[in-house]
């Protein structure tokens, strides 16, 4: 063999071996930061999952057209409903009632009563895009962690300060809860 093939064979080996060895380092390093774990545990996440339940017939609140004391107003049977999150995120919520037939009476002189709290003047909630915003920031834990199911009760009613004129006038007002999912860590706050 002469010195020239020599060399081209060595130079050859080099070259093969030098190749094999850079295939080998990047399968290496491409499979030691490509792990991939598997989880066996099904991962589901369910959002969009609040129901609520009227337990009144719809979900208008029609109430009694002659002015009641209060006493007397708060003593009625209410409108009840319950808010379920069927869902596997926690869940806030917000109440609101809105006017369904351009109901005459004024705000001034309907009462309410969420859920046993102290009478007040509809006129006083705060006027949202929705409604008349009657509840904030309801909470409705995620199924799973507590199956989370709220019932909340609305009594309506004529002021007893209200004019005569306004007696046997129809009041019907819709109830509309919104939600949203939000963070388990934001859920305390």
């Amino acid at each position: 063999m002469t010195y020239d093939n020599i060399v081209k064979r060595q130079a050859t080996i080099i070259l093969v071996s030098v190749i094999v060895m850079v295939v080998i380092i990047l399968g290496t390093s491409y499979a030691l930061f490509m792990k991939v774990d598997e989880s066996t545990n099904t991962q589901v996440v369910e959002s969009g999952s609040l129901s609520i339940q009227f337990l009144s017939k719809s979900q208008t609140i029609t109430t009694q057209s002659i002015p009641l004391e209060d006493d007397e107003g708060l003593s009625t049977e209410g409108y009840s409903f319950s808010v379920t999150n069927n869902g596997t995120l926690d869940y806030k919520y917000n109440i609101y009632v809105t006017n369904v037939a351009n109901t005459p009476v004024s705000y001034d002189y309907l009462m309410y009563s969420i859920d046993g709290s102290t009478p007040a003047l509809l006129s006083t909630l705060t006027s949202q895009t929705e409604g008349l915003l009657m509840k904030e920031n309801g909470f409705a834990a995620a199924k799973g962690k507590t199956g989370d199911v709220t019932t909340h009760n609305i009594k309506v009613w004529i002021s007893s300060d209200a004019p005569t004129s306004i007696a046997g006038q129809k009041i019907s007002l819709k109830v509309i809860v919104s939600g949203e999912a939000i963070e388990e860590d934001s859920a305390t706050n």
